[in-house]
């Protein structure tokens, strides 16, 4: 995953970035959709346990069920071995459907549920890894707005434009990381030059 870094066009911060999707401190782009990292209000990735379970119980339980099937007259027990039998291939063929969109990465836009992509069972590392960045991204644009309102951003930062208010905020940012790694050196150097009893 890329480092967060201001890089690109227009001085957009990019997240992460791939062939099919692109985290920016603005927007997030998925194929066709792209939504505004100011409009996300929250998002979660959400496996799709409940189908894989009703699949699964039609797989295993339906053949189990044909062991019962002497209880029934002789004239349904072969439609009803058939039927169940059926029934366990439908979950089979169903969980071949499932798991190549097991994880669903879903945003809250507006009080919205906004579903911005799907992905194997396989893939949970890559889209927890978009999943973060966004998460980075959004928190980033709260941070962001609680400076401007809290007027630790200067009050002319108004009259510039979009481009030039993110720039004050990565240079703020860098700024303070910075300050705080300087901060850390010095004190671990005076621990180290203090004399040993």
């Amino acid at each position: 995953m890329p480092d967060e870094k201001p890089k690109g066009s227009g001085g957009e911060k990019i997240y992460y970035s791939d062939d099919a999707v692109k985290v920016t401190n603005l927007r997030v782009t998925c194929k066709s959709v792209t939504v505004p990292i100011a409009k996300i209000e929250g998002l979660g990735v959400y496996p799709a346990i409940e189908k894989v379970t009703a699949a699964t119980a039609l797989i295993l339980g339906c053949p189990v069920l044909i062991f019962f099937a002497y209880v029934l007259p002789s004239d349904f027990i072969m439609p009803f071995i058939v039927f169940m039998l059926s029934m366990s291939f439908g979950g089979f063929v169903w969980i071949c459907f499932i798991l190549p969109h097991y994880l669903e990465l879903m945003l809250i836009v507006e009080g919205r549920e906004v579903s911005l992509m799907r992905a194997s069972i396989f893939k949970k590392d890559y889209i927890g890894g978009i999943s973060n960045s966004l998460r980075n991204a959004v928190e980033d644009h709260r941070r962001f707005l609680s400076m401007k309102e809290s007027g630790r951003l200067s009050t002319e930062t108004g009259k510039f434009s979009l481009t030039e208010t993110m720039r004050i905020k990565f240079i703020i940012e860098d700024y303070e990381r910075l300050k705080a790694a300087s901060l850390g050196k010095n004190q671990n150097q005076e621990v180290g030059s203090q004399p040993h009893p």
